[in-house]
C-alpha cells in the first residue's frame, strides 16, 4: 500500500492511501468530474485503488456594500485619512500662527464681531487646535487599523469642532469640518455593521477617485 497527498488551493494537505503499485494506472483514470459551487471533486477508479482530489475554489468578489463618499468619490476610509491628514497639517499651522500673535488673529477677532478679545480668542483657538491634532491622529489610527470607536471618537470632535467655530462666527471653518465629520460617521456605521472590514475591503470596497490603478473597479476595467 503506499500513499499520495495531494494538496488543495486552500493550502490543505490531504493523504490518500492507495492499493495500487502503479500510480501512473491511477492518473489514466481520472475521467469523471462532479463540480459544485464550492468545490470540485475528482473521482478517480482502477479496480481496488481510488484517489479523492478535492480542490476549493473561492467565490467571486461581491458587489460593494458601502456607500462611496458623497456617492461618488473615493471610499469613505480613504476620504477619513485624507481629511485627517489635512486637518493635522492646518491646526499645526494654526498653532503656529495664533501663539505669534499676527494679523490674521486680528482678522479672525474681527469676524467674530468683536464680541471676544484677542486673548481670549487666541487661547481657546490654541486649545481648540491642540485638541483637534489629538483627535485626529486618533481618527487617522483608526481609520488605518479598521476599529471603530477612534473613528467614533474623531466624529464626534469634528462635530464639536463645528459647533466651536459657529460660535466664533467662523461660518466658512464650520462649513468645511462639517464635512468633514460626514465620512467618519459613514466609516463608524460601515465597520459596526461589518460591511466594510480588513477582510473585504480591498476585494470590494476600495475605491479611488484620483485615477487609474487605485481601485478594484479599475484594476477589473484593465483585465
Amino acid at each position: 500500500m503506499s500513499s499520495v497527498r495531494s494538496i488543495n488551493q486552500a493550502g490543505e494537505v490531504s493523504t490518500h492511501f492507495v492499493q495500487s503499485k502503479k500510480l501512473s494506472d491511477i492518473e489514466e483514470a481520472r475521467t469523471e468530474e462532479t463540480r459544485t459551487e464550492d468545490d470540485l471533486t475528482l473521482d478517480n477508479s482502477t479496480g481496488k485503488s481510488r484517489v479523492t482530489v478535492r480542490v476549493r475554489f473561492e467565490k467571486e468578489p461581491e458587489e460593494r456594500q458601502t456607500a462611496l463618499c458623497f456617492g461618488s468619490c473615493c471610499d469613505v476610509r480613504k476620504a477619513c485619512l485624507i481629511v485627517d491628514t489635512i486637518y493635522v497639517l492646518f491646526s499645526i499651522w494654526g498653532v503656529v500662527r495664533y501663539s505669534q500673535g499676527s494679523a490674521y488673529l486680528n482678522l479672525m477677532v474681527e469676524q467674530a464681531q468683536n464680541v471676544y478679545s484677542i486673548d481670549v480668542y487666541s487661547i481657546a483657538a490654541i486649545v481648540q487646535l491642540s485638541l483637534g491634532i489629538l483627535f485626529a491622529l486618533v481618527g487617522l489610527v483608526g481609520s488605518y487599523t479598521f476599529q471603530s470607536i477612534p473613528v467614533l471618537w474623531a466624529a464626534i470632535w469634528y462635530i464639536i469642532d463645528t459647533i466651536m467655530y459657529v460660535v466664533f462666527f467662523n461660518w466658512p471653518a464650520a462649513i468645511i469640518i462639517a464635512l468633514y465629520s460626514y465620512p467618519h460617521v459613514a466609516l463608524f456605521v460601515a465597520l459596526r455593521k461589518g460591511t466594510l472590514s480588513k477582510e473585504n475591503y480591498e476585494q470590494t470596497e476600495q475605491h479611488c477617485c484620483c485615477g487609474s490603478g487605485c481601485s478594484r473597479d479599475d484594476d477589473d476595467d484593465d483585465e
